[in-house]
């Protein structure tokens, strides 16, 4: 077998040895590729629901009737001393509605501003919505986030998230204590 010289390698060469570089570089590229979205982490909120129909001091709402592409995303009920308030309790639920947008749902025995305060941060009232009869204070942020919020009996309803306002109201309408 005849030996070559280093220096008088062929463009064929050069071709094939750049064709396993990059052979290498693409297995590499396709083991590691991953998805830049995070996948969404459906729950079942009901046993929290339960336990707070069961303790808390009013009577706690929850969706019902929401289509099932609505995902529930997140479900948590608060006693005082982890909102760190005597006596306050707070209620929350979260959705990924069709659109992919957020719908949120907070009920508290906190001051109405209070929980708007803590969902959108600085906010500005934004006219109102009627659901179901009842007049519910629109607010919004300055990134595109809403709420829609009412107090009933003493009570505070914040529906928020990145959905628009026709979307929150029928959400808000799905509301029931049971």
């Amino acid at each position: 077998m005849a030996k070559t010289r280093r220096g008088f390698e062929t463009v064929g060469d050069m071709v094939r040895s750049l064709g396993v570089v990059l052979a290498v570089v693409l297995v590499t590229v396709l083991i590691t590729i991953r998805t830049h979205g995070q996948e969404v982490r459906v729950v079942n909120y009901t046993p929290t629901l339960t336990e707070a129909r069961r303790v808390a001091p009013f009577a706690v709402l929850a969706p019902a009737d929401l289509p099932a592409d609505w995902r529930a995303t997140s479900g948590d009920y608060s006693p005082s001393q982890l909102t760190h308030k005597v006596g306050v309790v707070l209620w929350h639920v979260g959705y990924l509605a069709p659109d992919g947008k957020y719908v949120g749902f907070e009920q508290t025995n906190d001051a109405l501003d209070q929980v708007v305060a803590a969902q959108l941060g600085p906010a500005h009232e934004d006219g109102t919505s009627t659901v179901d009869g009842v007049n519910w204070a629109r607010w919004s942020d300055n990134s595109g986030r809403r709420a829609i919020a009412v107090t009933q009996d003493k009570v505070s309803l914040v529906v928020h998230g990145t959905a628009d306002w026709p979307e929150l109201e029928r959400f808000a309408a799905t509301l029931r204590s049971s």
